[in-house]
């Protein structure tokens, strides 16, 4: 379990990062260090029913640091159109893998590769679109440490988790009136498993529960220190 949660933490990170990477990219004019705990302070947003408060939350505070409405919220739906297109992406390849379909998970492995090296420099009003870029890959490289962390929770053979871990995901995230896609995400991943649904559903409440302890500990150090620069100021 401290090596699932060392492992969500660096997930989480990853993403703060990729986050910060996009939004120099989107040209929003905020420094890193304000835009790290500006990220951090939105996160529980998403427990919010409703779906939209995580991105309120976070352009509303770009906003008050001086960045554009526009591309506060363009940055932000941009973050969410990237997570949830991997997530799909890797759910599909996964599916065609579990299926003994090769070529066409090969066909939709090069469809994302492809995308992701033409989708940052087909976006319209992006300053940087190099570190547009570089922000996807960070997307995606915390998306293996997502997976290593719920495979240390449960014992299922590795295809067939991410596949049903990532389409999980994607509803989850898809349902947007759900808080967190919470209950949708466990449900779909657990419905998908064919041997393994409950031992599945059991390491993704698990994993929720992990997950949402650094998100406060994370939240709550942001809220703080932020706190604490208003009193100097």
């Amino acid at each position: 379990m401290a090596l699932a949660c060392f492992l969500l933490l660096a997930h989480t990170l990853v993403n703060r990062e990729a986050f910060v990477l996009l939004a120099r990219a989107c040209g929003t004019g905020i420094a890193d260090s304000p835009m790290r705990r500006l990220w951090a302070r939105s996160l529980l947003g998403k427990y919010v029913p409703g779906g939209v408060w995580q991105l309120l939350g976070r352009a509303w505070h770009m906003q008050q640091l001086g960045c554009p409405a526009r591309k506060a919220w363009y940055c932000s739906v941009i973050e969410q159109g990237a997570s949830l297109a991997l997530c799909v992406a890797i759910a599909l390849i996964g599916l065609c893998l579990l299926e003994d379909k090769q070529l066409a998970a090969a066909l939709l492995a090069t469809a994302a590769g492809v995308a992701a090296f033409a989708i940052p420099y087909l976006l319209p009003a992006l300053a940087d679109r190099r570190r547009a870029f570089v922000a996807g890959m960070a997307y995606a490289a915390a998306m293996p440490l997502y997976l290593a962390a719920y495979a240390c929770l449960v014992q299922i053979p590795l295809l067939e988790l991410a596949t049903c871990l990532f389409a999980g995901t994607s509803a989850g995230m898809l349902a947007i009136v759900v808080p967190s896609g919470l209950g949708v995400r466990e449900a779909v991943a657990s419905m998908l498993s064919s041997s393994h649904g409950a031992d599945l559903l059991t390491a993704m409440l698990l994993a929720r529960l992990l997950t949402l302890g650094i998100e406060i500990l994370f939240s709550t150090a942001s809220w703080l220190r932020h706190n604490r620069r208003r009193a100097a100021a």
